[in-house]
């Protein structure tokens, strides 16, 4: 706070300028533009898209993962494909950070489209960077693309979420 008639630093400007900024919220993104192969059939879970992050302060990161599966059946019956959210390599969250997405025809070698998103809130550590993945696996040997994935992070400065 400075007062009228009060002489100020560039250091105390530009202290409450940094201040300021570590209150906001921020936002980062990174996507491909292509397709990715899902081979993993069992633990660990493949990763698909990573994301870094360094706060400034103390806080939560909403993070989001979205892209379009396409899951060719590999026979008739029940093929799927679960997607998770994570902070470690492989990963999965097993809780609401994560999607699964079936699919079951009568015939061999059909096509199904499906888009998905999930998203979950993770604490995280002022000055300390942390990975985030979007990881997935799939049963049998259906033929598993992700189109277009992407990941977004939103930052959320301060302990605790509403």
């Amino acid at each position: 706070t400075f007062s009228s008639g009060t002489t100020i630093s560039s250091s105390q400007v530009n202290a409450n300028f940094t201040a300021l900024g570590n209150a906001m919220p921020a936002v980062k993104t990174v996507n491909i533009t292509s397709t990715v192969t899902v081979t993993a059939t069992v633990a660990p879970y493949q990763d698909i898209l990573s994301i870094n992050v360094t706060p400034p302060v103390d806080g939560n990161i909403i993070l989001s993962g979205g892209g379009t599966l396409a899951i060719r059946q590999s026979a008739a019956g029940l093929d799927w494909v679960w997607v998770s959210l994570t902070t470690g390599s492989g990963g999965f969250n097993g809780t609401a950070n994560e999607t699964f997405h079936g699919i079951s025809t009568p015939v061999a070698e059909a096509y199904s489209y499906d888009s998905f998103n999930v998203t979950g809130v993770f604490p995280v550590t002022g000055g300390a960077t942390t990975t985030f993945y979007l990881t997935a696996q799939k049963n049998g040997a259906n033929t598993t693309t992700v189109i277009r994935p992407r990941l977004t992070a939103l930052f959320v400065p301060g302990t605790a979420l509403p």
